[in-house]
């Protein structure tokens, strides 16, 4: 975790003039057959943790996604923070970096709560919980699968971004 003001002169440094940076990513998307449950698991993660449920990022739909990406194009902080609902974009990364490149695969993904807590705690929110809040999510988890009756559903997009350094 770099600080903007300097993470991507370093990444740029890092790279012979013409490479190639990839950055790769999940977000979640916003999409039909998922919204209700994604909209559960936001209210449960709000419900434990307030503080981390309003700094969700935004779930779009993959049209928006793409269009987003469009206007952004010119530079790849701006790219990849609004893809993450990071705060890491830099106008000097666009003096840095050309040829900025998007592929999206959207997936949805289908999990039991123990798999969905699995995946949580690979979160980088998830270190910032205390042990009693970790606790209450695990069951609020459990909760809504038994609620539905059948996996929780989610809609994520694995996003790759290149850039060329110039």
């Amino acid at each position: 975790w770099v600080d903007p003001a300097v993470g991507w002169r370093k990444i740029a440094g890092a790279l012979a003039a013409g490479g190639t940076l990839a950055l790769l990513s999940y977000f979640g998307v916003d999409e039909p057959r998922s919204r209700d449950d994604q909209d559960a698991m936001l209210a449960s993660i709000a419900k434990v943790a307030p503080d981390i449920a309003a700094g969700w990022p935004v779930y779009r739909d993959i049209d928006s996604t793409l269009a987003g990406v469009e206007r952004r194009r010119g530079n790849v902080s701006e790219v990849w923070a609004w893809l993450g609902s990071y705060d890491m974009a830099q106008d000097y990364a666009a003096r840095l970096f050309g040829d900025v490149q998007v592929a999206l695969v959207p997936k949805l993904v289908e999990q039991t709560a123990s798999e969905l807590n699995a995946t949580f705690r690979t979160m980088s929110y998830y270190a910032r919980l205390s042990p009693s809040q970790r606790e209450a999510l695990a069951q609020e988890c459990e909760a809504i699968y038994a609620r539905l009756g059948r996996p929780v559903r989610a809609s994520v997009v694995t996003a790759l971004v290149t850039a060329r350094r110039t």
